[in-house]
């Protein structure tokens, strides 16, 4: 139920004015039905008040209607005939529903509705009715106003389409709501899907075939929006390669974003990975024939994989939006992975860069959450970090906002400590030698545990590996341990029990 504010339905309604009556997208004796209905028994407004607002109606009479019951309900007072009709009156408002009658007809009015009442059983169908004449009344108001701006000379174009596609993209946001389930069926749900898991010997996230992080994650799970931070030249782009593409070489469809590499050039990554050939001669095509047939043979699961690429430059949040949605509707996508999030744009017309980033992250997770999907996000490190000693990365070095780290559920940073002259590095009681050290040191998880995770990388063929001083044996499917110990970073981590299983 929206809170109470006088509408301004009626003055929004001289857009139409231009249209015949027939072309009007309304439904004037479902209007009166539902409100009848509201007006006779409280159960109907009940089943409604999750999208019930004025905004529904068109006729004049029906919006101070509905604006009434919406300011009652909002204050948790009684709703029949006969308290609408004694708000109206002392509002004033009654003799508007009368006309040039004034009062007298405006009560006429008000009885009519009663007469012409849904049931209890019929109400949120006829109430989705008249939502389905709003969302077509409200694309004819932003694309009637976009229509106008067009022809005015100091337009930017690509400004009013991004302006556009907001208000657009608001408009469904605004009316769409989940339903509101009760915690034992939602529990019922928890402990079938548990015993399916278990049952199944699989993880319950999208698993990329690295070991200790597909165990300290169980996979990347639904909903979560996933941050990948580093400097230049760590390798957040080569983990991103590794995310999208190692599930989707298992059939499951994941797609990248890439904002700073050509569809060509993440190809040409991943024919390095799969066939063992030297990233620089494929990027460059200069390979011999033999390297060229072991591309072919050794690649051909890319012809097959469900990976979709997307390189738009500068590609704004409405886009990317859009076009998630879609592949998540029509090719069942399950991970997308966005390389990366400073190179975006947030369509919103905003000063400070900043605001703009928050704007991204905020819907990055929205989209997350809508989805039903995991979001990767790769973002840029301050220089803060080449001043601290063991220039290890930390939350604070998140760039350009604090909004990352509060609306992430996961952050990770890569780093490698030989790209500092780093020669060996301790973890988990061995000592490493750092020439093809790959580190990933989880900073923030939201419903599990942080650490350092190490990784091994072949940087000719921008491949991620399970590091070789580990040895990993499948899990059973009721042991989710890491195989190697964790080390415990307290300081950013925001959950407190430290037996859950991961």
């Amino acid at each position: 139920m929206k809170n109470y504010k006088k509408s301004n339905n009626i003055a929004n309604n001289a857009v139409f004015l231009s249209l015949p009556d027939n072309k009007i997208p309304e439904a004037p004796d479902l209007e009166r039905s539902v409100l009848g209905a509201v007006l006779l028994e409280k159960e109907c407004l009940e089943a409604i008040s999750t999208f019930f607002s004025s905004d529904l109606f068109f006729d004049s009479r029906n919006i101070i209607i509905a604006d009434t019951i919406s300011h009652l309900y909002a204050k948790s007072l009684p709703i029949d005939l006969l308290v609408v009709k004694k708000h109206l009156q002392d509002t004033k408002r009654l003799r508007e529903l009368g006309g040039s009658e004034g009062e007298r007809e405006g009560v006429q009015y008000l009885i009519g509705l009663t007469n012409a009442a849904s049931s209890i059983s019929t109400i949120e169908y006829h109430a989705r009715i008249l939502q389905q004449e709003l969302f077509k009344r409200s694309i004819i108001k932003i694309c009637g106003k976009a229509s106008s701006e067009v022809y005015d000379n100091g337009t930017d174009i690509l400004d009013l389409i991004s302006k556009t596609q907001n208000e657009l993209d608001g408009l469904m946001n605004g009316t769409m709501s989940n339903e509101i389930q009760s915690a034992g069926k939602i529990h019922d749900f928890n402990i079938t899907e548990s015993l399916r898991i278990l049952k199944d010997g699989i993880k319950s996230g999208v698993a990329i075939d690295l070991t200790m992080v597909d165990n300290l994650f169980n996979g990347f799970q639904k909903s979560d929006f996933i941050i990948m931070a580093g400097r230049p030249a760590m390798g957040k782009s080569i983990f991103a390669n590794a995310a999208a593409l190692n599930p989707a070489l298992t059939g499951k469809p994941t797609a990248i974003f890439s904002l700073e590499m050509s569809k060509e050039q993440i190809v040409a990554r991943m024919q390095s990975a799969l066939s063992g050939v030297n990233v620089g001669r494929i990027v460059k095509k200069q390979l011999t024939r033999a390297e060229i047939d072991t591309i072919s043979t050794k690649c051909i699961a890319l012809e097959t994989a469900p990976l979709y690429i997307d390189d738009t430059a500068a590609i704004s949040l409405i886009e990317l939006k859009t076009k998630a949605r879609k592949l998540v509707r029509e090719n069942g996508v399950e991970l997308i992975v966005i390389d990366y999030i400073q190179l975006m744009k947030s369509g919103l017309n905003l000063q400070v860069r900043e605001q703009e980033i928050s704007e991204i992250s905020r819907g990055l997770k929205g989209l997350a959450k809508e989805l039903n999907i995991p979001i990767i996000g790769l973002s840029q490190l301050s220089r803060a970090v080449e001043q601290r000693e063991g220039k290890k990365p930390q939350l604070s070095d998140l760039r350009e906002s604090g909004s990352l780290e509060q609306d992430s559920d996961i952050v990770m940073f890569c780093y490698r400590p030989i790209y500092y002259g780093i020669q060996e590095y301790e973890i988990a009681g061995k000592t490493l030698a750092t020439d093809d050290l790959y580190m990933i040191l989880v900073g923030k998880h939201r419903n599990g545990e942080t650490g350092e995770i190490p990784l091994q990388l072949i940087k000719e063929q921008t491949l991620l590996k399970n590091h070789p001083a580990f040895i990993f044996s499948a899990p059973s499917s009721n042991d989710f341990e890491p195989v190697a110990p964790m080390k415990r970073n307290t300081e950013f981590d925001d959950f407190d029990n430290n037996d859950i299983p991961f």
